[in-house]
């Protein structure tokens, strides 16, 4: 799991952090029960700990790993 700074959509353009996870961790992280128990998680829009999660194929795709 990896967090990297993206921009945000929208007129604020502020800096956004989000957690770069591929679709396993995200599946893995789903199959627990008490994961959307929590109300900082979310299923949809994806939210971990609050932080928006993007879907990635492999963490290759991320610059600077």
């Amino acid at each position: 799991m990896h967090s990297t700074k993206t921009t945000a959509s929208g007129a604020a353009r502020r800096p956004v952090y989000a957690f770069h996870l591929t679709p396993a961790e995200w599946h893995r992280l789903l199959a627990d029960r008490s994961f959307l128990a929590d109300p900082d998680n979310s299923f949809s829009p994806r939210r971990l700990m609050g932080v928006p999660v993007e879907i990635i194929p492999d963490h290759r795709f991320i610059v600077g790993c």
